[in-house]
């Protein structure tokens, strides 16, 4: 396998959305537990080697990747999705906006996770492999539809081990995934976003087939 990640963007002219740029501050090192985490989820320093995946995106890495941890920031009320792979040790990390509309939602449950574990099965997962995947969901308020409809569309594909769902509530987190470990962490100490937000050469439709290989977001010029 290249030793790649694969990334793309959920946002669509379909949903008459444009991506946004989040503006982390950074933390000051001595207040570093200030920052919300997931409960029961060890923190680590954030690092320019993990590849960013920003909102209205996705990224499938593996282990053999020279990068193989991702990571995203400003969750909640959006939801970011995890999965990993305990055998083949590929991870895919998408950040999925707060859609309110019906159409929207609907949208997502039909083509979203189905696309994920896809371009998880070009990257090294085996069919036998899907209902094995661990998941992640962490975001969305108590009370949005959107958690649900991942964990329903989830079911549907046979995806069914949750080890953390985790509602933001007013909070914003920011989380990493290790393709190598399957690990999922919280982020401290988040360090500026280099990249070209999300990335002109990646500006595929989140419904197209159309794959997009690049080894990180810093590459895509």
């Amino acid at each position: 396998m290249d030793e790649r990640a694969e990334i793309k963007t959920i946002k669509d002219e379909d949903l008459g959305r444009d991506s946004l740029n989040l503006n982390v501050e950074e933390p000051s090192k001595d207040k570093h537990m200030l920052v919300p985490g997931v409960e029961g989820i060890e923190f680590i320093d954030d690092t320019e080697e993990m590849i960013g995946v920003g909102m209205g995106e996705y990224a499938v890495t593996s282990a053999e990747n020279s990068n193989p941890t991702l990571k995203t920031v400003g969750v909640g009320p959006c939801v970011a999705v995890a999965l990993s792979a305990p055998d083949s040790k590929v991870a895919g990390l998408m950040h999925v906006p707060a859609w309110e509309t019906s159409e929207e939602l609907q949208q997502f449950r039909e083509t979203g996770l189905q696309t994920l574990i896809a371009t998880m099965k070009r990257n090294g997962l085996s069919e036998q492999e899907v209902n094995q995947l661990v998941v992640d969901i962490v975001g969305g308020d108590d009370g949005d539809k959107l958690p649900d409809v991942i964990l329903d569309t989830l079911s549907l594909l046979g995806v069914n081990k949750i080890r953390n769902n985790a509602r933001s509530s007013g909070v914003s987190y920011q989380v990493a995934l290790d393709a190598e470990t399957g690990k999922l962490y919280n982020l401290k100490n988040i360090k500026p976003d280099k990249s070209d937000s999300a990335g002109a050469a990646a500006l595929r439709s989140f419904y197209s087939t159309e794959i997009t290989n690049v080894k990180d977001t810093r590459s895509l010029g």
